[in-house]
């Protein structure tokens, strides 16, 4: 099912509530379309390959933040996947190439500063769902943050609840490179 179009009351500017499942392919044909998009989704992609290098499998990942709105140049791509404990010691005990993995993982908020990948990973089914109602309907449910008005059109209105998209990883995951 294609990514829906982009809605909202005062601009189309969110995703409709929901979760909405997609591929990578119809991630980078709705979302990255200028020269910032493409920066930060190369180098959330780069954290991907990452993972698979060490041998790691991400089923799929909810992807959600100003990127996945109309925002013309978002700063980040905000990102968030289940990994179990286990799996992911194994992944970051597997080789030098974890090191740069490890950064991503252990320093989010520096990742974010500098690369534009704000990626979580989470132990727990029941911790990824809970991130996915924050990622809708903000923190403990009191609501999404406020427009920023240096990036924002003016009169933009918040909706109550926004969507997200869960991007489908899995093929992405069985292509292992040499």
């Amino acid at each position: 099912m294609p990514i829906p179009a982009l809605g909202g009351v005062s601009h189309a500017y969110w995703l409709p509530p929901g979760t909405h499942d997609c591929t990578r392919d119809e991630v980078e044909a709705t979302f990255v379309y200028n020269r910032q998009r493409e920066k930060v989704w190369r180098y959330f992609m780069y954290v991907m390959e990452r993972f698979r290098d060490v041998g790691g499998s991400v089923d799929a990942v909810l992807v959600d933040g100003s990127f996945v709105t109309g925002r013309e140049l978002p700063e980040d791509v905000d990102a968030v996947c289940h990994i179990p404990p286990t799996e992911l010691r194994q992944m970051l005990a597997a080789s030098s190439s974890s090191r740069a993995l490890q950064f991503f993982l252990q320093q989010p908020h520096d990742a974010r500063e500098l690369f534009g990948v704000h990626l979580f990973v989470v132990s727990t089914v029941s911790k990824l769902e809970s991130l996915r109602i924050t990622f809708a309907k903000g923190l403990n449910g009191q609501g999404l943050r406020p427009p920023d008005p240096q990036r924002d059109p003016p009169g933009l209105v918040v909706p109550s609840e926004k969507g997200i998209l869960r991007v489908a990883f899995s093929d992405f995951f069985q292509v292992r490179t040499p």
